[in-house]
């Protein structure tokens, strides 16, 4: 398939998963607000110039750009591990799934790449993605799809980043909350939510979450369903 015979939609589905990586069919639908027959269209086209790659291992149905498809959009391919395990994909799905929750109540609000974070003196560690919105304002986003004990979510807060020299010398360790105003924990399991939330409702724990000004940034707790289903 020659790249000039792409749409508009083939296009712009080719640069969302060059910046997303991966992600589900609906996802697509709602990220590109389209109907799912015109997404299901689109999708089949590019899989068949081997421009995308549908990964048919459970339902929904996960996407991925192939090195051409991401060529065909002038993005640059990802570095690393080319080859990825579920957990890591679906983790990105449920990613996903949790910034176009909080879109609606934050505009704008994407996970950025890590190398902002390595930019700010971050080092994100599993299920720990910095975000941002249209206010400017940055965000510590957790993903927890994997059953995390409750107390991760002080252990993160407090954590002491090493930072990368090639991106930042700071005089001092770089904490989340050096950087981030917001901080939202999205849970994919309601019963493991209700732990988190009973667990942050001690007033010896909700007092680790003032930062050296003083001010207090409480964690918000985000329920999003898993997009599969556990056998």
């Amino acid at each position: 398939m020659r790249v000039r015979r792409l749409s508009y939609t083939a296009r712009a589905v080719l640069r969302i998963l060059a910046e997303l990586e991966y992600a589900t069919s609906d996802q697509l639908t709602v990220y590109l607000n389209v109907d799912r027959s015109t997404v299901t269209r689109t999708l089949r086209t590019l899989e068949a110039g081997s421009l995308v790659t549908l990964l048919r291992v459970a339902r929904p149905y996960v996407v991925s750009a192939t090195p051409a498809g991401l060529r065909a959009v002038a993005a640059k391919p990802r570095t690393g591990r080319r080859v990825r395990s579920w957990s890591a994909i679906a983790h990105r799905c449920h990613v996903n799934a949790a910034v176009l929750r909080l879109g609606a109540h934050f505009p704008g609000f994407r996970v950025l790449l890590r190398v902002d974070a390595f930019s700010l003196g971050l080092s994100p560690a599993h299920g720990e993605h910095l975000a941002r919105s249209d206010d400017g304002i940055y965000s510590l986003l957790l993903m927890d799809d994997y059953f995390m004990s409750s107390e991760r979510i002080v252990r993160v807060w407090r954590r002491r980043h090493r930072s990368k020299p090639a991106y930042y010398a700071p005089p001092a360790p770089r904490h989340w909350f050096d950087v981030a105003d917001r901080f939202i924990v999205a849970v994919t399991d309601a019963e493991h939510l209700a732990d988190h939330r009973a667990y942050l409702a001690q007033a010896d724990v909700l007092s680790v979450f003032h930062t050296p000004a003083g001010e207090l940034i409480a964690p918000k707790l985000l329920y999003v369903p898993a997009l599969w289903q556990l056998a």
